[in-house]
Parts: structure tokens; sequence; C-alpha cells
């Protein structure tokens, strides 16, 4: 059985809390919405937690559950060879009002591109963090971006060709690496 540990005192302690998979691979949250991969052979699928970690229940089956992505309305679960997709409000309430937007602009300026992405934003108002994606959910880059910041420039160069997804706060965008 795998173990979660939870801190509720910004780090300072944390205390075991029981999941019950045997494979942890991948987490996945939305709102207080905790989604948990597990990749184990015997069982494999995904779990959720709705109370913080406190309790899980199995919301899906499939086996060698990798990668899980949510993006808009939606949780992918990549498993095997194959990519599982199904509607967040089958699982979990859906916030009418989506959290507050960091930025309201977010773009990329040339979109196919073949080495390096730039992107742009309105300046940050606090720290954000970056994050790239492939189209499995697979993540390559997660970097916390200073409050000022207003755009990145990503060199492309060491990933492979492809969809992929940026989010920055709660926007997301997808762009094509040629």
């Amino acid at each position: 059985m795998d173990t979660t540990f939870l801190s509720s005192d910004k780090g300072k302690s944390w205390q075991k809390q029981y999941i019950p998979s045997s494979a942890l691979s991948s987490l996945a949250v939305y709102g207080t919405n905790i989604f948990e991969g597990d990749d184990d052979v015997m069982g494999g699928g995904v779990l959720l937690s709705t109370d913080t970690a406190k309790s899980w229940s199995r919301i899906g089956n499939m086996p060698y559950t990798f990668s899980l992505f949510i993006f808009t309305d939606y949780i992918f679960a990549g498993a095997g060879q194959s990519i599982y997709r199904a509607l967040l409000s089958d699982f979990v309430q859906l916030d009418v009002h989506p959290p507050p937007s960091i930025i309201s602009k977010f773009n990329i300026i040339a979109n196919p591109f073949t080495s390096s992405a730039d992107f742009q934003f309105d300046a940050l108002k606090e720290s954000a963090v970056f994050e790239l994606f492939d189209a499995l959910g697979r993540s390559f880059l997660r970097q916390q971006l200073p409050a000022g910041q207003a755009s990145l420039h990503l060199d492309m160069k060491k990933y492979p060709a492809g969809i992929y997804l940026a989010r920055l706060g709660v926007n997301t965008i997808r762009f094509i690496k040629f």
C-alpha cells in the first residue's frame, strides 16, 4: 500500500495518509478533488479523493494508469497503450465560477513552430507556475515564474514533434511543434 504525506503547518511536519493503491504513478487536481493514477498490473485505474486524501474511491479500472491530465471539463488517463477520457462532472461537481485568473492574456507567438516557443502574457501580479505537457498528459516542464514577468522563451529543440499544452495558472493553450 502506498502512502501520502500531508502537512497542515506549511510543511514543517508531515503525517502519513493511506492511499488504497499499490503503485501510485500520477496525480491530478481539480479544485479540492485529487485524482490518483495507479499503474499496478493487478489493479490499476483511477482513484478519487474529495476530502484532501482522507478517503479514496475507485472511479476507473483500466490497467497501468501511468498519467492523468485535466483539461477543460475532461479528465484524461494514459493507460497501457490507450487514452481514456471522461467528463469531470461524472465524478465531481464542477465549479460554477472557475477560480480567478492571475492573467487575462496568455498566448504563443508562432503556432506551429520548429525550435523554440515564445509565450506572452499579462505581467504576473504574483508568482505562478508554468507547466508544459504533451498530448498524453506527461509533464515535461514545471517552472515557477516570478511576479512581474510577462513573457517566456522556451528552447524546444530537445522535445519531439507533436501537440503540447502549456498551462499558466488556470489558463491553458494548445500548440504544435514540427
